[in-house]
């Protein structure tokens, strides 16, 4: 479905992207974690070109949406976007925030379009906020909101830029569940997601980010089949680095190591991290979505 092909991103001076190549499947869960300022948001936003790429090439459904010939408008109806911060139109209901796009784009007529957004907002628990500003309403049911503003355009991916970063604790879970019923209906979905941004080893290439593939079948840490992976790049293991390590063996034994290198901590670099607190937060967050 997506196929990026040496996808470089540079502002200035500042190489944020180095050489990326990556194959995103139909159906694909896929979420792309690493420390702040890594590029994450921006791989994501590359995506559907919100940024354009410095060199390389992305491809969407056979489309290489980077050929400046390419219909980005057309292609952008069919890639969703839930940013961290909402985004709605505050001088519009909730109701027009979310028949705007179907209409202006001629996917829908008004009362078609009212139909599906009464009955995306009965999917969500919200169809009484229809008539409602985003002004009132909480920070989780307006991300709510966007996620169901980005669904009834009827995408086939939906793109997660930290979609509950903005998020007071309490409201998360509101949000991860509707994420996670769109897992199970097999939504293709990119997630960056911010409040779990464990400190990952600096890749080769400029690289300081990992991708991990998720499937509903796949066995989530500290569940009775361990994951391996490579501290020193986190994919799974064996790996040509010739590092591995039991994430469940790890947690039992609570060790500390060094992100950078893979070494237990203390070391010389002055970099650490508990192992048991970082794949907590993994267990936490991937336990919640699948």
């Amino acid at each position: 479905m997506i196929d990026v092909k040496h996808l470089s991103k540079a502002f200035g001076d500042n190489l944020v992207l180095d050489d990326i190549s990556e194959h995103i499947d139909p159906g694909e869960k896929v979420v792309v974690i690493g420390p702040s300022g890594s590029g994450k948001s921006t791989f994501l936003r590359c995506l559907n070109l919100l940024e354009t790429p410095t060199a390389g090439t992305i491809t969407f459904d056979g489309v290489e949406i980077t050929d400046p010939k390419a219909n980005i408008n057309a292609i952008r109806r069919q890639m969703g976007m839930v940013f961290q911060h909402f985004n709605l139109f505050p001088n519009m209901t909730i109701r027009k925030n979310i028949t705007l796009a179907p209409v202006r784009t001629g996917l829908m007529k008004q009362e078609e379009a009212e139909e599906e957004a009464g009955a995306l907002l009965r999917r969500v628990g919200l169809e009484e906020k229809a008539d409602s500003y985003p002004a009132q309403l909480s920070g989780g049911q307006k991300q709510r909101i966007a996620i169901v503003r980005a669904l009834a355009m009827k995408p086939k991916v939906l793109l997660f830029d930290e979609p509950t970063s903005a998020l007071d604790p309490e409201m998360v879970g509101e949000v991860l569940e509707v994420m996670k019923e769109l897992a199970r209906e097999g939504m293709t979905m990119v997630v960056v997601p911010g409040r779990w941004a464990p400190g990952c080893c600096s890749w080769t290439g400029g690289r300081s980010w990992s991708r991990m593939s998720l499937t509903l079948s796949s066995p989530i840490p500290g569940n009775s089949a361990p994951l391996t992976f490579c501290p020193r790049c986190c994919e799974e293991s064996p790996h040509p680095c010739g590092v591995g390590v039991s994430v469940q063996l790890r947690e039992q034994r609570a060790i500390g190591f060094c992100p950078r290198c893979g070494e237990e901590t203390p070391h010389p670099c002055g970099v650490g991290v508990s192992a048991q607190l970082r794949e907590q937060r993994a267990i936490d967050f991937l336990s919640k979505v699948l």
